[in-house]
């Protein structure tokens, strides 16, 4: 508003990967008039395999269907993370300009990208994770471990409220739907980074990174381990396993 006197057609964008355009931007409700929301679904497998293709063409070097594939698969519909393993690829295999030769890179050239990428944000990860595992108080249920564990279970792509509760059923028989909608709530909003998110148009809940789905199963993988110091390797291991499994 301060520059609207000097530059009328001043705008302001605000983009964000949450949920909701409303949780980009929480605003009084004076402001609803001024503001447009404009929702950008996550992309589909083949939106960011056209994404690998047109830097791969450009650079002069070829991905593997299957080393493409995979990478779709991990990015699960966030196409800034198919952007950082293509360059994280790149990285590990100097490829910094157009080369002149046409070189191939292979599914095998995945693992140290992602060793990369893990690298570079565990310190973030373990930080999501110990934020949204405190309690406050002590209560019959542990919510949050409860939630993230089941969720870990299911599908990279998500399930809805009624498939976790089954899942956190066949643990914690007498857990209720209304214990779950408040912890899983509660999971979206943590702050500073939140470890779950909603698709509004599929109904479905799932690990905004998929890093963070393969943390929990690691976490989980030798209960009762409560630490949160987990090797790198194991959670590769976990993320690997899962595209694997994907795509066969």
């Amino acid at each position: 508003m301060d520059m609207a006197d000097d530059y009328r057609n001043v705008k302001v964008i605000a983009i964000g990967a949450v949920g909701s355009a409303r949780q980009v931007v929480q605003y009084d409700s004076e402001m609803r008039t001024r503001i447009a929301e404009i929702h950008v679904p996550l992309m589909e497998p083949h939106e960011l395999q056209e994404i690998v293709n047109l830097g791969t063409k450009l650079l002069n070097i070829r991905f593997s269907p299957s080393l493409t594939n995979k990478i779709s698969h991990y990015a699960n519909g966030l196409p800034a993370i198919c952007h950082t393993l293509c360059l994280n690829i790149c990285h590990e295999n100097s490829v910094s300009h157009q080369l002149t030769t046409l070189v191939t890179l292979s599914v095998e050239h995945l693992e140290p990208a992602l060793n990369k990428y893990l690298s570079n944000t565990s310190d973030s990860l373990k930080m999501a994770f110990e934020a949204s595992l405190k309690q406050k108080r002590k209560t019959k249920y542990a919510h949050s471990k409860l939630i993230i564990h089941a969720l870990a279970q299911l599908a990279q792509e998500g399930a809805t409220a009624d498939q976790i509760l089954q899942k956190i059923k066949n643990k914690e028989l007498s857990y209720s739907k209304r214990n779950l909608t408040n912890g899983i709530e509660k999971l979206c909003l943590v702050q500073p980074t939140p470890l779950v998110r909603l698709d509004e148009n599929s109904g479905k809940y799932s690990f905004i990174d998929p890093l963070y789905r393969a943390f929990a199963m690691a976490l989980n993988s030798d209960e009762p381990k409560t630490t949160l110091e987990i090797s790198l390797s194991s959670v590769i291991e976990a993320l690997l396993a899962g595209i694997n499994k994907k795509s066969r």
